[in-house]
């Protein structure tokens, strides 16, 4: 029997809010369109809103080849945040950033992406 206070188990983690998600997703596309940038500085820009094992995936990206320039409206969820993950869709100028977001260490992390152009 361990004695009080000597617990050994991790001690849960707080909770992301579900109203921060939105400006994670806002904050994610806002970097991921910024393509004239040099790579090694957009990927900076869009590392701060990731996951690190995500933000490792980007490191290939080569952001001259993505195809919007600018955001055009605001983050709209396609999942709401629950069981601490999300989905967001953002309008661009060239089509649609869909942003998955999970609930990491008590913050909204981007950990998933992918673009729709427009038709």
């Amino acid at each position: 029997m361990e004695p009080p206070g000597h617990d050994d188990h991790a001690a849960p983690t707080k909770s992301a809010k579900a109203s921060a998600a939105p400006a994670v997703a806002a904050g994610f596309a806002k970097a991921w369109v910024r393509r004239e940038l040099p790579a090694q500085q957009w990927h900076a820009g869009v590392a701060r809103w990731c996951e690190p094992g995500f933000a490792k995936l980007l490191t290939t990206t080569d952001p001259r080849n993505l195809p919007s320039t600018r955001v055009t409206g605001k983050p709209k969820a396609v999942r709401a945040p629950a069981n601490r993950s999300a989905e967001y869709t953002v309008a661009t100028d060239s089509g649609t950033l869909s942003v998955v977001l999970t609930d990491w260490q008590g913050t909204w992390r981007v950990t998933g992406n992918a673009y729709e152009p427009r038709p």
